[in-house]
């Protein structure tokens, strides 16, 4: 998105007026869009950085993870990259940031979220709604030159059709604000989003919890294989994964304080 701005005539010591010059505010697009001899108008613009969590390259199914959101850093739309990663030398207002859920690729709910001043780590003050997995932040107060806000957007893979293992999946944090610019006051000015690296779906994590009393009933040897046929059917992929190709019963000795097999004659063959 690119905005032409003519700057106000400027005045120079001598009382000599100088004619303004024009600069582009250019975000979101490759600025090879950009003819060759507009290069030199395009003016840095605040971004934000959004990330995944550190390290993580995949996200399972019903396990919540973290993308961090960093606002603002400056970047330089004729590079296509960041300039300073610490802040803006200006004064931000009026921000309001948008991500929605809907446009990841994946199916993902909103789980919580915190909002902190980097340089502090106190509170910041905002107002948020979630519309139908349409995450809007807004009302902040103004954010310093050489200050940031910190956003930490927790979410979860759904368990739905469309999350199958393997697909990838990436974040936008979309954003306004306003701003001088040479002593003009621009709101609302369209920010460089923020995109996270892609994420993978991974299978969940199989986990067994058991609660109650320390024992178990073995029953008859065909009740022992449809259970477990029933659990293996319930959890594809997961058949031969228990204990080899067989469901070895164990029972829980509570006098003794610790597991003893069943004997073998109990042991049902799958």
């Amino acid at each position: 998105m690119a905005r032409r701005i003519r700057q106000r005539l400027s005045h120079r010591p001598d009382g000599v007026q100088q004619r303004g010059r024009h600069i582009i505010w250019f975000t979101n697009g490759s600025s090879t869009q950009i003819q060759e001899d507009c290069q030199n108008l395009l003016i840095p613009v605040e971004k934000i950085d959004k990330q995944n969590p550190a390290g993580q390259t995949t996200a399972a199914i019903g396990v919540p993870f973290t993308y961090t959101l960093t606002m603002p850093v400056l970047f330089d739309p004729a590079t296509g990259t960041v300039i300073n990663n610490f802040g803006s030398p200006n004064d931000l207002h009026s921000i309001r940031l948008t991500d929605n859920l809907n446009e990841t690729g994946a199916d993902l709910t909103y789980v919580s979220h915190v909002a902190y001043w980097e340089s502090s780590g106190a509170p910041v003050a905002h107002t948020f709604s979630n519309i139908g997995g349409l995450l809007t932040f807004e009302n902040f107060p103004i954010v310093p030159a050489g200050e940031q806000i910190i956003i930490e957007l927790t979410v979860v893979l759904d368990a739905s059709p469309a999350n199958v293992v393997g697909t990838q999946f990436i974040n936008t944090g979309k954003w306004e604000f306003g701003r001088l610019i040479d002593g003009v006051f621009y709101n609302p000015l369209p920010g460089e989003w923020g995109i996270t690296p892609p994420l993978t779906i991974a299978a969940p994590e199989l986990v067994f919890t058991k609660t109650g009393p320390a024992t178990l009933n073995l029953g008859r040897r065909e009740s022992s294989r449809s259970i477990y046929r029933t659990v293996a059917r319930r959890m594809p992929g997961t058949r031969r994964s228990l204990i080899g190709s067989r469901m070895v019963p164990v029972v829980a000795c509570a006098t003794r304080h610790r597991a003893c097999r069943a004997p073998r004659s109990s042991r049902p063959t799958v």
